[in-house]
């Protein structure tokens, strides 16, 4: 019984590591929009899937990409030119 206990423990544990590294890192309260500016390339951040937010630009390949905070911009900008491209690929 105990033993269980511990495996379920271990579980919470790891979905709540996986949600932080997963989800968008930024604490700061951002203002979100559907109306982005025509030269953004995408509604919604690569990484949360929530809209982009003005103002939250990265650029890329001559393009302008939109993320949902500035953590999600950081992270970007962070990334390998391979990861980038790979990350490019699922945008809509």
């Amino acid at each position: 019984m105990k033993r269980m206990q511990g495996l379920g423990m271990v579980a919470v544990m790891c979905v709540g590591v996986v949600a932080m590294l997963g989800g968008c890192n930024s604490s700061e309260k951002t203002t979100t929009t559907t109306q982005v500016s025509p030269s953004v390339m995408n509604t919604t951040c690569p990484f949360s899937g929530r809209p982009v937010t003005e103002g939250m630009t990265a650029s890329y390949e001559g393009k302008t990409v939109g993320f949902c905070c500035k953590g999600c911009t950081s992270k970007f900008e962070s990334m390998s030119d391979a990861d980038k491209q790979a990350k490019m690929a699922t945008v809509k």
